[in-house]
């Protein structure tokens, strides 16, 4: 006996007569081919951002003369701020600072120059008139010595004020970047809401057609194969499987 034929009203899919597919906004954003290319270009710019930070680091030490124990917290960053300022230092930067200050080019070579000098100086006059053995050697000294830590200190400060400023700027272009992936991303967005694929679509069994169709005018095929039930439009080739709970997704 030939099987009896069903007619287009009928559904002999076992669908649900309405149904709604929702766009899966994160893969359609990450596919947006201006959204792709903005966060290849902002991931590239990070990396500079990083490097350019620890290059300028770096040569700070080296010209400081020296690297100063941070852990004691005299920058006042977090300590995840600290740990990536010691990251970024290279381990042979120590070495070039010693290596500056030995060849009398860094700052804490100058300023123990301009030490020697003073005390030389100081030393002369106090002889010229008679006054090495005096009380005022003692006391022209400690005043020298006291210029000298404070003029050290001066350095110091110059350079972590030196170093936060990098960070600084780090921290400020990755806020902008951030800001560019925002701002790539709502035009994203628009660019698939004027595609048509960014809106939830409302799908509506027709009895006699025996296909779905969306409110913006779309049909789609339905057809069942090995258990599973697609749809495909009519007008894109897009397929959507049905998935038990009733929702849809899109495939491909």
């Amino acid at each position: 006996m030939a099987p009896a034929k069903t007619s287009p009203g009928a559904n002999p899919y076992r669908v649900p007569r309405h149904l709604t597919y929702t766009p899966d906004y994160g893969t359609l954003l990450q596919q947006d081919p201006a959204f792709s290319t903005l966060k290849q270009q902002i991931s590239a710019q990070g990396i500079q951002d990083a490097a350019q930070r620890k290059q300028a680091i770096n040569q700070s030490l080296v010209q400081y003369g020296g690297v100063p124990n941070f852990s004691q917290g005299q920058l006042g960053l977090s300590s995840d701020a600290l740990q990536q300022l010691m990251s970024d230092i290279d381990p042979n930067t120590a070495a070039l600072a010693q290596q500056n200050t030995a060849a009398g080019l860094s700052t804490q070579a100058q300023l123990q120059h301009q030490q020697q000098i003073a005390i030389r100086d100081l030393r002369n006059n106090l002889a010229a008139r008679g006054g090495l053995s005096s009380g005022e050697d003692a006391y022209q000294t400690n005043e020298q010595d006291l210029a000298y830590s404070k003029a050290q200190n001066q350095a110091l400060q110059s350079l972590l004020a030196a170093i936060n400023g990098y960070d600084q700027t780090y921290t400020t272009n990755q806020q902008s970047e951030q800001s560019q992936l925002t701002q790539g991303i709502q035009q994203a967005l628009q660019n698939q809401e004027a595609l048509g694929t960014a809106a939830p679509t409302m799908l509506r069994y027709n009895v006699k057609t025996g296909k779905y169709g969306s409110g913006a005018g779309g049909t789609y095929s339905v057809k069942r194969k090995n258990g599973k039930v697609t749809l495909t439009s009519d007008q894109t080739g897009q397929r959507f499987i049905l998935n038990p709970n009733g929702s849809l997704s899109a495939v491909g």
